[in-house]
């Protein structure tokens, strides 16, 4: 009988660049999409205080495995019930 996990992951290597503040609304609209489903309207006032990064991406590499054995057809699931 063998162990194993499953996982999945990514590693990458690059640059970070200040978002200009002409470009700082448009950026930080684009990370509110990332937390809500809405157009979400946040505070103009507090972008003076805030500072944004942008990463440039030089390389990246990703790896994953699954938890499912060969010999196995479908993942099992336990249960502490």
């Amino acid at each position: 009988m063998s162990c194993t996990m499953g996982y999945a992951s990514v590693i990458g290597h690059g640059e970070i660049e200040f978002v200009d503040e002409d470009d700082k609304y448009e950026a930080l609209k684009i990370l509110m999409k990332h937390y809500h489903h809405e157009d979400f309207q946040f505070n103009t006032n507090m972008m003076k205080a805030t500072t944004v990064f942008r990463l440039k991406v030089l390389d990246m590499i990703g790896k994953r495995r699954n938890n499912i054995h060969p010999e196995e057809k479908t993942k099992k699931h336990v249960t502490l019930e």
